[in-house]
């Protein structure tokens, strides 16, 4: 993420990471770079999104329609005045480790700026 910091304001940012599980403890292709993309790599990314929102850029997140990654975008958001808003997109899935997690799930695409 240290190119983050090199982002002139007024730009259109747009984040594809690894995708947040649906559930605790499930599997999700998270092998983009070295030791993979944890919980507390989604968060700083949460976080770098609104700083740059607040430096002036417009930003779009897309993820998993996951309640604890909304809450924590919500949560921040609000605390530090920044504006979201999220589309839900029906999304099928005809890909997956156990076939029971193949079919329509919602993906997200997140908006902020200040």
């Amino acid at each position: 993420i240290d190119v983050v910091e090199k982002i002139p304001s007024r730009s259109l940012v747009y984040f594809d990471p690894p995708y947040f599980p649906l559930e605790k403890k499930t599997a999700v292709f998270s092998d983009y770079g070295k030791g993979g993309f944890n919980d507390k790599d989604h968060n700083h990314l949460i976080e770098k999104s609104i700083q740059l929102a607040l430096k002036g850029n417009r930003i779009i997140l897309s993820n998993h329609d996951s309640d604890e990654y909304v809450n924590e975008i919500i949560k921040l958001s609000k605390e530090q005045g920044v504006k979201t808003k999220m589309y839900r997109i029906p999304t099928m899935r005809k890909i997956a480790q156990k076939s029971s997690s193949r079919g329509l799930i919602d993906e997200l695409l997140i908006f902020l700026w200040a």
